[in-house]
This record gives C-alpha cells, structure tokens and sequence, in this order.
C-alpha cells in the first residue's frame, strides 16, 4: 500500500510492507439507518473492494467475513466504539497480527475526497481506532483514513463532524467516496 500525499510511517524495527496486508476490515455501525452514513466510509469502502456478497458470520459473532484472491475482508458486526473486540477476534480466528491488518475507516480531519493510508498512526480521536488499538495492544497496523471532511460553501469553513457524520451521503459525495475506494483498491496488491 502507499499513501496518497505524504510517506507511510513505519516504525524502525519493523519492516512490513504492504504485500503483508492479509486481512482489511472496514468500520462502521451496524443497522439499516447508518447505511449509507459518512461514519461508514470504512464499511462502504470493504464492501466496494471486496466487490461480494458473500460475507459469512464467524462462530464469534462479532464479525462477518469473506475470502476473495488471497485477503480475508472483514464486517465488524459491532458498533464503531467497540471495534476492536471484533477485529481482535478476527486476528485470532485468522491467527494474524495486527501489522497483517488495514483498516479502513472515515476521518473528519481529511478533506472528501481524499485519503491516506499509514502505518502504525496515533488514534486521533477516532473512537474505533482507540478500540482495536486497546484489545490487540498495539498502535502497529495498516489504516485507510478516507476523508469526509466538509467545509461550507460559501465561506469554505470547517464543518464540525458531529453536524454531519451520521447524514446520508449525497449521490455526488458518493461518486468521490468511490473514487477513493478506487485508490485504496489500486493500492491493496492483488485485490482488483
């Protein structure tokens, strides 16, 4: 994987590189009425990559996955905050590490539009991301941080997140989510 504008940070006595990515899941809430929410980039963008339908619940039951060309894709079957009991069951059911893992989740810090994919990165306030790093113990995995950031029209101002996170994305903003999805796609070596 490589990073859209600045270089993935790894850490020095790590030499992972992406071609170790086995498992990506994507975050998001689980229900009907978070579908198509901007909270839920991460999900929407697992579900366009793996580009299947087959996902299947794993005997956990925090998680759903699906195999395709060589990854694992995983469904948490959680809520965003408790993210990180779903993928440190599928890290054990898998019997993966962390640093085989991306994860793929929106970030309100990041224009729309764009991404960044980095490794071994603080949680920046990212309730999810604060979940998997507290139950597989480390900080040390691959993430997808799709930008959803938004901004007013007319004065180009930050938007608070909270104002917009849960709303449904417009069919524009999807066409730019996709894009990205494309990019983290292109990005993942054999998923295409």
């Amino acid at each position: 994987m490589k990073e859209k504008h600045n270089p993935s940070k790894i850490s020095e006595n790590t030499h992972i590189t992406p071609n170790d990515v086995v498992l990506i899941a994507g975050l998001g809430n689980p229900g009907k009425e978070y579908e198509n929410t901007y909270h839920n980039a991460g999900l929407m963008a697992l579900h366009y990559i793996a580009d299947t339908k087959d996902f299947v619940t794993a005997n956990t039951g925090t998680f759903a996955f699906a195999k395709h060309e060589g990854r694992i894709f995983v469904h948490p079957l959680v809520f965003m905050n408790e993210s990180g009991v779903a993928l440190r069951d599928a890290l054990r059911y898998f019997n993966l590490k962390p640093m085989q893992m991306c994860i793929i989740h929106d970030d309100a810090d990041i224009p729309l539009g764009d991404v960044k994919i980095q490794f071994g990165r603080g949680e920046a306030g990212h309730h999810g991301i604060e979940s998997i790093a507290k139950f597989v113990g480390t900080k040390e995995f691959w993430r997808a941080r799709v930008g959803i950031e938004q901004k007013t029209f007319f004065t180009k101002k930050r938007i608070r997140a909270e104002k917009y996170v849960l709303k449904s994305v417009s069919l524009n903003n999807r066409q730019k989510l996709e894009r990205v999805f494309e990019t983290i796609k292109a990005s993942i070596p054999q998923v295409h």
